[in-house]
């Protein structure tokens, strides 16, 4: 999270959440989520135990009917500015929607993805964990074009801006992958998630989007040209084809990776930087 936001006293944020709620709703047709009501917990202790909250997150959602419930920890929403509050709402929103539409197979692994590289053992798990980065990063992209589409781009620039805060990363253990393509495919997977949904807002979103993903390239400057280059081939391709169906805008996101570090052996030695 990023420093530096003055706290907001917590009835406005409470009335934050359910603005971004109307203003999420009042831009869909969907069946799904057909309203987004909110629970407030004074302590995580009151937390029911089959809910849980990821760390940067102020709280989680959970499909009840046809309504999305958000369950919040007050103590974890102080300090959020209010644009990143209804930015965080209308994300999770979105997800949820996009989730429904996808339905809960919108892929099927052994059948599309293993057969573009099979491999048996315990392979086929790094296999698997490589593709579940490359999902998560396509649902990412997918939910911020919903977003861009209903106008909702503002609140998530600042959601963005918040939850990344940019800090400096340390190039040691990305230097460390570069001789071994898997790990490598795996280190730049996993930083792939947010990258995809700033690459959209950078080319269609205002100004902001291209300052924050020109915020991104800072952070990770050291990665090799090929990699830089490798990032942005995966985002144009989204850019391009985003309209294609599900599985085969995922495979063809694997095939560019194992086309680049799976079937070949990467050197460690690489200039750098295209950014």
């Amino acid at each position: 999270m990023s420093g530096g936001s003055r706290p907001f006293p917590l009835p406005a944020l409470v009335e934050c959440t359910q603005a971004g709620a109307d203003e999420f709703l009042n831009n869909t047709g969907k069946v799904f989520p057909q309203d987004l009501r909110f629970v407030f917990y004074p302590a995580p202790r009151s937390l029911p135990e089959r809910l849980k909250v990821k760390a940067d997150l102020p709280g989680t959602t959970e499909r009840v009917g046809r309504d999305l419930v958000f369950h919040i920890l007050e103590e974890a929403l102080r300090g959020w500015p209010l644009p990143a509050v209804k930015g965080w709402i209308h994300h999770e929103a979105a997800g949820a929607q996009l989730k429904m539409e996808l339905g809960p197979t919108p892929f099927h692994f052994r059948k599309q993805l293993l057969p573009l590289f099979p491999v048996s053992g315990s392979a086929v798990n790094l296999i698997r964990q490589l593709v579940e980065q490359l999902r998560e990063a396509l649902d990412e992209f997918l939910t911020a074009r919903i977003l861009l589409d209903r106008g909702l781009v503002e609140p998530q620039l600042h959601w963005y801006d918040f939850r990344l805060g940019f800090p400096a990363a340390d190039p040691g253990p990305y230097r460390d992958t570069l001789p071994h393509g898997w790990v490598r495919a795996s280190f730049l997977g996993g930083r792939m998630r947010e990258f995809m949904a700033l690459s959209l807002l950078d080319r269609q979103g205002p100004e902001k989007g291209k300052r924050l993903k020109g915020r991104w390239w800072r952070t990770y400057g050291f990665f090799v040209r090929e990699d830089q280059a490798l990032l942005e081939e995966l985002a144009q391709a989204l850019l391009e084809h985003s309209g294609k169906p599900y599985p085969e805008l995922l495979t063809g996101m694997f095939i560019r990776i194992r086309d680049a570090l799976l079937t070949r052996r990467p050197g460690p030695d690489h200039s750098s930087s295209l950014h």
